[in-house]
């Protein structure tokens, strides 16, 4: 994967082990990201979904006035997309 080709492999063991985000965004600014497994239970796919949603919103350009979030979606590798709440995701309501 992106990032694990690496000259100082304990350091990046100790990063992953910590939890690197590792973002991929597109010409568009849609960002993929894989932040769970199908044998993962629901908590810490939130948990995981919470962490990425706090990163981006940390690494936000300051520039930028307007919403920054259109739409969310949640795929599995080659399933269709599943559109989520987004104010329940802004307001950080997890049901």
């Amino acid at each position: 994967k992106s990032g694990t080709v690496t000259t100082d492999v304990p350091t990046t063991l100790k990063e992953i082990k910590a939890g690197r985000l590792e973002l991929r965004a597109d010409k568009k600014g849609v960002v993929h990201m894989p932040f769970g497994k199908a044998t993962f239970d629901d908590e810490a796919l939130l948990q995981n979904l919470r962490a990425i949603q706090d990163t981006i919103d940390a690494n936000k350009p300051t520039d930028i006035k307007k919403q920054y979030w259109k739409s969310v979606y949640l795929t599995s590798t080659m399933g269709p997309g599943i559109q989520l709440d987004l104010s329940a995701l802004n307001a950080k309501e997890y049901v």
